[in-house]
């Protein structure tokens, strides 16, 4: 598959070691997940690593301004911004936490403008660093010459697993957020 030695070397490890989700480890509010959805090809993924590169390689990004660019901006940007699925869940988790408004117009503008932003309420991290759009997708197996726990999803989560939960317990002890 073309590209496929590019992505390996082009920073995959260094963001499955490194990036954690999004918004800022200073936020009151954290939500922990499974994976990030996405990773529907190598191509794809491409992108994604070589973007948070090119942002910097942060622990932590600022949703919206890494989704566009990626040049995904139906979540952020226009009138009527599309609302996410999951973070819609999330948001209305916030928002009850803060008695804060939970109507449609109000969600939208909270995806839009703060929600996993740098400067934002609540920190959206995963578990998994690398997306894939369901527990069954494992796109990742042709990487596995140069990066061998990609050679299965059943690999790559014993590989990581353990390596991410004392992540997550460093940051979540260090920073201690409210939630």
């Amino acid at each position: 598959m073309p590209g496929n030695e590019l992505l390996a070397n082009s920073g995959l490890t260094e963001f499955t070691d490194r990036f954690l989700g999004y918004g800022n480890f200073s936020a009151p509010i954290w939500f922990v997940g499974l994976e990030e959805g996405g990773g529907e090809s190598l191509t794809e993924i491409e992108q994604r690593v070589g973007a948070w590169k090119q942002r910097g390689s942060r622990s932590v990004e600022d949703l919206a301004e890494y989704h566009r660019s990626i040049g995904v901006t139906r979540f952020f940007d226009g009138p009527r911004p599309v609302l996410q699925r999951t973070w819609r869940a999330l948001m209305l988790m916030l928002q009850a936490y803060r008695s804060a408004p939970t109507d449609i117009d109000t969600l939208r503008r909270l995806q839009a403008r703060e929600f996993g932003a740098a400067h934002g309420p609540a920190a959206l991290l995963e578990l998994l660093p690398l997306p894939s759009p369901s527990k069954t997708s494992w796109i990742y197996a042709p990487l596995a010459g140069d990066i061998p726990m990609l050679e299965s999803r059943a690999r790559y989560e014993a590989t990581m697993r353990p390596r991410r939960i004392q992540q997550l317990r460093s940051v979540i002890q260090e920073h201690a957020p409210q939630v």
